[in-house]
């Protein structure tokens, strides 16, 4: 379990707006099948797109993913009940996608802004 557990501030309290939503809390080697066969447990199937983050340096996943769904329904499914769902023995985090999300599953890694983002020299 990742360090996130204890200061994870985003509630899912409002309802997406916005057919993205972002998963961490995985393990390294989940798999966008895994992260699927969550989702249509949970009867989602209009997912369009899974994409995971990864680690530049090595290729291995951060533990957390994008998943761009076909309806705000689905993205509001999985805002309230993905997290009752175990994937590799975890209950992954759901957030409507936006940059505070990023910014925490990034900081549960110990990973910091230089590090992720290339260097722009003009």
């Amino acid at each position: 379990s990742s360090g996130i557990n204890a200061e994870w501030p985003l509630r899912p309290g409002l309802d997406p707006k916005s057919k993205i939503v972002y998963v961490g809390n995985l393990t390294w080697w989940t798999t966008d099948l895994d992260v699927q066969h969550a989702c249509t447990s949970l009867n989602v199937r209009d997912i369009i797109n899974v994409k995971f983050y990864e680690n530049r340096s090595n290729g291995q996943s951060k533990g957390y993913c994008c998943i761009d769904l076909g309806s705000i329904n689905s993205a509001k499914t999985l805002l309230h009940e993905l997290r009752n769902v175990t994937i590799h023995n975890e209950h992954p985090y759901v957030a409507i996608a936006s940059k505070t999300p990023l910014y925490y599953f990034e900081s549960a890694l110990g990973i910091k802004n230089d590090d992720k983002k290339e260097k722009s020299t003009d």
